[in-house]
C-alpha cells in the first residue's frame, strides 16, 4: 500500500509481519540512512551492470534483488536488521519466513527510494565509459 505524503512527513512507521508477530519499522534519519543506502547500492552494483540501471527502474532493481537472494540471501537478512535495529534478530530468524523477511526489506527500500534511485543514477553517470574499437 502506498504511503501518504503525511505519513512520509511525520516519519510514521510501517508494520511488518515476521513470524507470528507484527513489528514496527521506522524510517531512518538521513545520517543513518545514507550509510545503509551505500551498502544497498554497492550490493546492487555488484549484482548488475551499471549500464542496466536507469532512474526509477524498479524492474531492474527487482531483478538485482532476486540475483542477490539466490547468490547470497544472508546479505538481505543483514540489511533488514541493519535498518531496523529494534527487531529481535534471533527470534525473527527462528520464526519468520523468507517471504516475510523479503517484504520487510522491500519496506525498508521503499522508505529510502528517493535517495536510492538518485544514488544509483549518480553511480551510473559517474561510471567510466568503455570505448569500442
Amino acid at each position: 500500500m502506498e504511503r501518504t505524503e503525511m505519513q512520509k512527513i511525520i516519519m510514521e512507521p510501517i508494520e511488518v509481519n515476521l513470524g507470528d508477530k507484527t513489528y514496527p519499522i521506522k524510517p531512518l534519519p538521513i545520517k543513518q540512512a545514507i550509510p545503509w543506502l551505500k551498502k544497498v547500492v554497492d550490493l546492487l552494483i555488484g549484482s548488475i551492470s551499471l549500464s542496466q540501471i536507469k532512474a526509477n527502474d524498479t524492474e531492474t532493481m527487482q531483478s538485482a534483488m532476486q540475483k542477490i537472494m539466490i547468490d547470497n540471501p544472508g546479505l538481505i537478512v543483514d540489511l533488514v536488521f541493519d535498518y531496523a535495529k529494534n527487531l529481535n534478530r534471533e527470534e525473527i530468524e527462528n520464526t519468520a519466513s523468507s517471504a516475510q523477511l523479503m517484504k520487510a526489506f522491500e519496506q525498508c527500500l521503499e522508505f529510502e527510494k528517493p535517495f536510492l534511485m538518485g544514488m544509483t543514477t549518480l553511480k551510473t553517470l559517474s561510471a567510466p565509459v568503455s570505448k569500442s574499437s
